[in-house]
This record gives structure tokens, sequence and C-alpha cells, in this order.
């Protein structure tokens, strides 16, 4: 492996660096660092053992990893800096990559802002199991809500159906960074009694 080809793979990967935020392609790259396409393209994938497109993208999903676990930056937030255009969107994509069950975080306010469950797990009750710890331990009795698509939105596959399996109630219609959602909310234990005790009087 020559020194050129290792000196552009490294220009490569600064440039990525610098602009992690942005939507990166090999066309701007290449053009940014003056080579053509076809040359870092090859010399990358010679160095690196990756494509210049597989490895932007781990890399974003690495940082967005980071940013879930350290920043108090909105999900959607971080799904659109990582490029992509919805938070169910870049929820699929970490699930591909990182070969866990199931991630999730929340907010004290009960708000759950990230939800995954790996296509292998997702009717193995793993998200059941998430939710009893949450609402019986981690937030006991409070209100737990997530948004997801709106009724009809082709881009969702299914998520508005198992929330409400999982005994979410449709929520309030919202607009979220531009796009149409609708929130969920799961009652705690507590709430639905004082309901059902309140309507008996």
């Amino acid at each position: 492996m020559g020194a050129k080809t290792t000196y552009i793979s490294s220009e490569a990967i600064r440039y990525i660096e610098e602009n992690l935020s942005q939507k990166l392609e090999l066309g701007m790259i290449a053009d940014a660092l003056h080579y053509s396409k076809f040359h870092l393209h090859r010399s990358f994938a010679k160095t690196v053992g990756l494509t210049l497109h597989d490895y932007i993208r781990r890399r974003q999903m690495t940082e967005a990893a980071r940013l879930l676990a350290f920043s108090k930056e909105p999900i959607l937030q971080i799904a659109l800096t990582s490029g992509y255009e919805s938070q169910q969107a870049f929820t699929d994509a970490f699930k591909a990559m990182y070969k866990a069950a199931g991630v999730m975080a929340f907010s004290d306010s009960g708000n759950i802002d990230f939800l995954a469950m790996h296509p292998q797990y997702r009717n193995a009750g793993i998200t059941k199991l998430f939710l009893d710890k949450l609402t019986g331990e981690l937030l006991c009795g409070r209100e737990i809500s997530i948004t997801t698509y709106r009724a009809g939105d082709k881009a969702d596959t299914g998520y508005r159906e198992e929330y409400g399996r999982l005994g979410f109630a449709e929520g309030e219609l919202l607009v979220e960074y531009g796009y149409p959602t609708q929130r969920f909310v799961l009652k705690s234990g507590k709430e639905e009694n004082a309901e059902e005790e309140s309507g008996h009087v």
C-alpha cells in the first residue's frame, strides 16, 4: 500500500471529521480535496477496507450514539444532524448497525426520545420489558409518551399499531421540525384508576 494512497485516505478522514454534521458525498469530498471521484473511492477503499459512503454512515452513527448518551439534544435533532430525514429512518439505521436487542432513551419528564428494537427481537416481547421497567421502577406512576407518524403516513411501517398493542393511546397531533407527527400516551396505573373512580362518581 503506497504512501500516497494512505495520505489521500487520511485527508478524506480529516475532511469527514471536520464536516461530520454535513451531508457528505463522494463528489463533494473529491472536489474539496482535488481528486477524481474514482481515484478517491479506490484509494480510500483500498486503505480503510470500507467504501467512503459506508465509512461516513458508520462514523456519523457512532457520533449519533455519543450524542444520545452524553448530550441533551432531542433525538430528532440528532437524527437530522446525522443526515437522516426522519427520526424513524435514523432508528432503523441505528438498529441495523448496533446489534443490541433494543435501545431506549427517555427524559425525566416521561417522554421516550428513542426506542429501537433489533428486527430479530421485534416479536420477542423486549419492548414490553423495557416499558415495564420504565413504568414500574424508573418513572413509576408517571405518564409516558412517545411521538410517531400520523395515521395514514406512508412512512409508518407498523409503529402506530405496535404502540396501540402496548397500551398507548393516541394523543395530540404535533409538528416536529416541520414534520407532522402524533403523540401517543401510556398512562400510569394510578392515573387510570383515578379516572375510573371519577367516572363512577
